[in-house]
């Protein structure tokens, strides 16, 4: 039971929060990201076996390359970690965010 509340979980927060333009089997594309006025840098880690590392880069490099945001406007930090840095390594995840500031807002 506690796998199924989670997928309906992920599947309704795609639903409610897709912000690129990819059509995915829970919701349909967004041009959301053209409208950022705030950077938004995405911290995540390579070795997470929740939700791959390597597609949320991979994703995020290619919402950079085609433009879905405005230049500059979004960037991605590998933090190293697992799926729940925030909680397990905070000190990981501060360092990494201090220098994703330092590098997209404050430079």
């Amino acid at each position: 039971a506690l796998g199924m509340v989670g997928t309906l979980e992920i599947g309704y927060s795609n639903m409610a929060f897709n912000v690129c333009p990819i059509q995915t089997p829970y919701s349909s594309p967004s041009d959301d990201l053209s409208t950022l006025e705030s950077k938004v840098i995405v911290v995540h880690g390579s070795p997470d076996t929740v939700v791959p590392g390597e597609l949320v880069e991979s994703v995020t490099k290619l919402a950079i390359a085609d433009q879905w945001a405005p230049t500059g406007m979004l960037s991605f930090y590998d933090d190293g970690e697992g799926h729940m840095v925030l909680i397990d390594y905070p000190h990981v995840f501060g360092e990494i965010y201090r220098k994703a500031l330092e590098e997209q807002v404050l430079a």
